[in-house]
């Protein structure tokens, strides 16, 4: 009796191990394309919050307390007498330029931040993680 492996068993080997390759390799892009959209939303959350901070130390509660928002920003008082920001337009590279957001991270993103009825609106901002 010979020993080792017949010609029809190393075909159904190979055939198996081909099927598993085509699955790995076609799910490979979604998984980039997930990976994409978790970054792009995760920047969008870090702009946010850097527009929030950036609100809050040039317009709400400033060190010197002369509550003076940069000029073009439009300002209300809640019925609680406090100050918020009602609408203004804000670019990323205010942002970097003032140290409230990384400019290594918004290289990845373009667009301006638009404040309306004091809500931030990030719709304008896109974010591109294609290797150059």
């Amino acid at each position: 009796m010979k020993k080792g492996f017949t010609l029809i068993e190393l075909l159904a080997v190979i055939a198996i191990l081909s099927i598993i390759a085509a699955i790995v390799t076609l799910n490979i892009p979604g998984i980039f394309s997930e990976n994409k959209n978790k970054l792009s939303k995760i920047q969008k959350d870090q702009i946010k919050n850097s527009v929030e901070m950036y609100i809050n130390d040039y317009c709400i509660s400033p060190i010197s307390n002369d509550y003076s928002c940069p000029t073009g920003w439009i300002t209300s008082y809640d019925e609680n007498g406090h100050l918020y920001v009602k609408t203004a337009n804000i670019t990323l590279s205010e942002l970097v330029n003032k140290d409230y957001f990384e400019s290594s991270i918004s290289n990845n993103c373009s667009g301006n931040i638009a404040i309306v009825e004091s809500e931030i609106d990030l719709s304008n901002i896109s974010c591109n993680f294609n290797k150059k």
